[in-house]
């Protein structure tokens, strides 16, 4: 009877242990899966938020984009008004806008020159050069006169060496800010 009492005891105690064993088991499953659950809620959260202000980030650069469109337009309005007479301030600026659009009529004139077209004084149509009237709104176009190339052959024997020149390159000015003022009353 001892026997089987000391036998009936450890059965218990081996149910017990494999039970606690169980127990730890689950619970060391349960904490992973735990983890693999919080771990997982975190990368979206963190996911979200990324999106979230990467969208924010775009929303940003749209009304950056806007408000350098108002700038550049309040710039533009200001030189068509005041260019002849612009504040103090803004001289320097006039002028180098002056000395920029001049530049780029002369670059499209030669640009216009190598494609034998040129460009209606009325509606900007670019004709070819040799047409008298402009195709998009019948203005008359200024006559085509060629250029003539006067070159004469001398000869291998007395032809000049050509002579390189480096080009002359100003260097930029600095541009001064200068804290926003209202424009000159120029209504007089």
């Amino acid at each position: 009877m001892i026997i089987i009492l000391v036998i009936i005891i450890c059965e218990i105690s081996r149910w017990k242990f494999e039970a606690d064993e169980r127990k730890v088991k689950m619970g060391l499953l349960d904490g992973i899966g735990k983890i693999i659950t919080q771990t997982g809620q975190d990368t979206v959260k963190k996911a979200k938020s990324f999106a979230e202000a990467t969208k924010i980030n775009s929303q940003i650069a749209e009304e950056q984009r806007a408000l350098n469109t108002f700038y550049a337009q309040i710039g533009e309005k200001y030189y068509k008004l005041y260019k002849d007479a612009p504040a103090d301030e803004f001289a320097q600026l006039c002028d180098r806008l002056t000395a920029g659009i001049i530049r780029i009529a002369e670059l499209q004139t030669e640009v216009q020159r190598l494609k034998n077209t040129k460009m209606c004084p009325k509606c900007g149509a670019v004709c070819p050069i040799n047409v008298l009237f402009c195709s998009t709104c019948g203005a008359q176009l200024p006559k085509y006169e060629p250029e003539e190339i006067e070159a004469e052959y001398t000869g291998p024997e007395t032809a000049a060496e050509p002579q390189i020149t480096e080009p002359q390159i100003s260097a930029p000015q600095p541009v001064q800010v200068i804290p926003a003022q209202a424009p000159p009353d120029h209504t007089e």
